[in-house]
């Protein structure tokens, strides 16, 4: 059989090799595996992801990312030598912040098949835990589950307070950063000029000395 394609049959072929495509997969399986998960609670859909995840090189190097998806999207704790295991304390807490399939299915961050090394998201943030904590509360007080509702209100406050107090800071220390400073002008040095040099200056301008401004 003799090859008898176009260039622009191969060029077709050539198009179909998409990396988004592949991505998209991969994410769509990964939200329909957490999906599954807090509805079910079990993880063996999650291991089975896993499994595919490890069949080959390409789907391999992808995988570590998939892992850290899941776990920090997901109901999931993983390790090793267990899998993926299904975690009831972090379902409750997905469900505690308000999740729902959709929403989350449409608002997803994507997968980071890209390691870095330093990124923002992973600093702890400790007025955004607190925020999250204080509308955990607020969600409990509703249902008459928060036995510490009083102590809501000081949280909200203090949360308030601390919000101000840093955008006050944040527009103190960017006004300062693009207020210009004024101008130095350099006024250029007079000429040295010696006592005889003035006295002989002044003789000839008619000035009198104030010895003689004295005696008259």
């Amino acid at each position: 059989m003799s090859f008898n394609q176009t260039a622009k049959q191969v060029s077709a072929s050539i198009t179909k090799v998409d990396g988004k495509a592949l991505r998209t997969a991969i994410q769509t399986a990964c939200v329909h595996v957490i999906g599954h998960a807090m509805e079910h609670g079990h993880s063996p859909l999650a291991n089975a992801l896993d499994d595919r995840m490890n069949l080959s090189p390409m789907l391999k190097r992808c995988n570590k990312a998939v892992q850290s998806f899941l776990v920090g999207n997901g109901p999931f704790n993983y390790s090793k030598d267990t899998g993926y295991v299904f975690s009831k304390v972090k379902r409750d807490a997905m469900r505690d912040d308000g999740y729902e399939f959709d929403s989350f299915a449409e608002g997803a961050p994507m997968w980071d098949d890209v390691v870095t090394q330093d990124k923002k998201d992973a600093t702890f943030d400790a007025f955004k835990k607190l925020e999250k904590l204080v509308q955990q509360a607020e969600r409990k007080v509703q249902s008459g589950e928060c036995i510490d509702a009083a102590l809501v209100p000081y949280m909200k406050a203090l949360l308030g307070q601390y919000a101000g107090r840093k955008a006050i800071a944040t527009a103190s220390a960017s006004s300062a950063a693009t207020t210009p400073a004024f101008p130095t002008i350099d006024a250029p040095a007079a000429p040295a000029v010696s006592t005889d040099e003035l006295r002989a200056a002044l003789d000839a301008a008619g000035v009198p000395t104030l010895t003689e401004m004295a005696t008259v």
